[in-house]
């Protein structure tokens, strides 16, 4: 989860854009996208911190396909939204608390509730 949280704060910063040239954002958005991919399907909700891993691997979700959209970015975020389906093919993430609200934030930028 401290991976999460620092590859967050590196993407929100201001200096960490304005240093990298736009194919070269695009490249570390894609790569991103890639990781957090693979990090949301290993990942299982055995324990609490897992479950923390989870919520900030959410978060990462959240603010990077905010910024894809927005900078309208050429970044494939269909395995991405897969992998995100599969976390609540049981119907699992129907409750309220943390993990259920950041997932579902997530899937409506994907425009599915």
């Amino acid at each position: 989860s401290q991976a999460c949280v620092l590859v967050l704060r590196a993407l929100q910063s201001k200096d960490v854009r304005q240093l990298m040239p736009s194919a070269q954002w695009t490249q570390l958005c894609q790569k991103t996208t890639q990781q957090l991919t693979q990090c949301l399907q290993a990942a299982e909700h055995k324990n609490k911190a897992v479950h923390e891993k989870t919520v900030k691997a959410l978060e990462l979700c959240h603010y990077l396909i905010k910024t894809i959209h927005t900078q309208k970015l050429e970044v494939n975020l269909d395995t991405l939204r897969d992998a995100l389906r599969s976390r609540n093919a049981d119907g699992s993430l129907q409750k309220a608390g943390q993990l259920e609200d950041t997932y579902w934030g997530v899937m409506k930028l994907f425009g599915l509730q």
